[in-house]
Parts: structure tokens; sequence; C-alpha cells
């Protein structure tokens, strides 16, 4: 996997996508999901190690971020679904193939989305069900809530135990006005706006945003590492909606 960087001129730092193999996982300022609390959670794992998070979708296919899977080694990885912990539980599916955006672009991570084929299908339980898909971006303002095991500070350690936290959505002019000089915002993207010492950290890439209506509406893509006070940048499932299901 590559890893991307943009400069950030406003904060004279780097923002980087939210995933590196050697950084392990946690969202910032989260708490520990309950059990069976988000059944279409994933952890993509390499050498059973995590670096990135997905989403259930149907019992072949698991939506993530382009940037986890662009340079994916397929017989070294695996999606776990159906447990909360990273130690233990959980049913490991070898993986087919990846399919990514065609249009995807690393340096300023445009088209960050992608799809894992299974070679095996999930079964599903109470514990392990698809997501839905958004078929609209949430207004600005909407609650909306990230799950994941992405690392709990820059740098940190990852969490044995899944994590979510409730986030509020962003207008994207505000958004991209926030991080001016990092990679562009469009209609392609869902931003929330979390307090400093909050949001999406590495490892949480390619994990899902629900809403309140339980649908997912974006993929953590990239932002400024991590919690900072800046807003996070999901690709949008909406905008992509036609693409996913193509793939």
């Amino acid at each position: 996997m590559s890893v991307i960087t943009v400069t950030l001129c406003l904060l004279a730092c780097i923002a980087t996508v939210l995933s590196r193999p050697e950084i392990k996982s946690k969202i910032v300022g989260g708490k520990n999901a309950e059990l069976g609390q988000f059944p279409h959670q994933v952890s993509l794992r390499r050498n059973n190690k995590h670096f990135c998070g997905g989403s259930i979708i149907s019992p072949l296919k698991v939506l993530t971020a382009a940037h986890c899977i662009i340079n994916l080694s397929i017989s070294l990885t695996t999606a776990v679904v159906g447990t909360n912990t990273l130690n233990s539980g959980g049913t490991a599916h070898p993986i087919l193939n990846v399919s990514y955006h065609e249009s995807y672009d690393p340096r300023t991570e445009v088209n960050d989305v992608g799809v894992v084929n299974l070679a095996l299908p999930i079964l599903y339980n109470q514990y392990v069900q698809p997501i839905n898909l958004a078929t609209s971006s949430p207004s600005p303002g909407e609650t909306v809530t990230l799950s994941g095991w992405g690392t709990t500070s820059f740098p940190g350690d990852f969490p044995n135990d899944l994590q979510y936290i409730n986030l509020q959505t962003l207008d994207l002019e505000t958004c991209a006005q926030s991080l001016q000089g990092a990679s562009p915002i469009t209609t392609a993207h869902v931003c929330t706006n979390p307090p400093e010492g909050e949001g999406a950290c590495f490892g949480d890439s390619g994990g899902p945003l629900i809403t309140a209506e339980g649908v997912q509406a974006g993929i953590v893509s990239w932002g400024v590492p991590c919690a900072r006070g800046k807003p996070d940048a999901f690709s949008s499932v909406a905008f992509y909606y036609s693409w996913i299901q193509s793939h």
C-alpha cells in the first residue's frame, strides 16, 4: 500500500490518508462498540494485522477505500467479519480480487472508492449483516456515526475493541475552506466537523460512516492527522452509488 501525502499550507504540516500498513489503528475520542452494534463492520487484515476498515454490502462484496487496496497483496489479505475485537472471534474470508475506481488519483485522493470481492460468501447472522447504501448525501448538521479500529491518537496504538463516535456533517463549502491547500473537496465527498480531540485516525480508512437511519453515507478517505479540530473527508456513497453497484 502506498502512503499518500499532500502539503497543507494552512497548517504547514502534512495531511495524509488515514491508513498505513505500519501504523496500527483507532478512532480518537470514541467508545467501545457493543457486540452486534455494527454487524456490517469489516476488518481488512494483512498477515492477520488490521490495516483498513470496510463494510459488508453483499455476501461476496466489501466496500472500502481505493487507497486501502490499490497495491494489495491479495494472498496475504483477509476480510474478517463478525467480531468487535482484533485478537479473537470473527470469520476470515479470503479475497478473490479487488476493484477500485478507474479515475482514482492517489495524489489527491479523488475517487477514493473500492470493492473487495471475496472468494467465499459471508454467512449472515445476528452479528454479521450487510449495510444498505445511501442514495442521497446527508444534509449539513446531521448526526452520523463512524466506527473502526483507527488509532486513538497520532502517533498512537490501536485498540483491541471496535470503536465508534457520533459526528456532525459539515457543508462542503465550509469544509473546503477549512482544508484549503489540501486535496479538493467536491460533491463526491461527505465531510464531518469533529471538535478537537475527536475524529478518524490511521487505520479507520475504508470504514463506514452511517446515518441515523442506518444506511452508509460515507467511506473514510482522508484528513489532517488526527483529531486537530479539522474536518474529516469521506467518499460519498450516494455519489458513487452506480459505480459501487456495477462492481
